[in-house]
């Protein structure tokens, strides 16, 4: 193999896993934020059902429960270890770009 081909392999290497982990972290993010908007207004929910249950107005609401149990089952799923991965991809892509510059 000669030096322009290994110069060539680690471009190409390099930007196709940086992107590769770029687009994933990508997803994961979304996922993360939509979760956490989700969290929140179930945080809001209820406390607006207990101010109002404190002033003595009748609920519009039920008070939503088990928000945690949701977030820790999301944590524990595929979609944790594709958020690794896409780091993991984008760490060695870059890596990748610097020994490419080095050499």
């Amino acid at each position: 193999m000669t030096h322009d081909q290994l110069d060539t392999i680690l471009k190409i290497t390099g930007s196709g896993l940086s992107g590769f982990g770029s687009l994933i972290l990508a997803w994961r993010v979304r996922s993360i934020i939509k979760w956490i908007t989700y969290s929140l207004l179930a945080h809001e929910i209820t406390l607006v059902q207990i101010r109002l249950k404190l002033e003595g107005k009748p609920q519009t609401a039920n008070f939503v429960e088990g928000v945690p149990k949701h977030l820790l089952r999301f944590q524990e799923s595929v979609g944790f270890y594709f958020l690794i991965a896409g780091f993991v991809c984008l760490g060695i892509g870059m890596m990748f770009n610097m020994i490419h510059f080095l050499l």
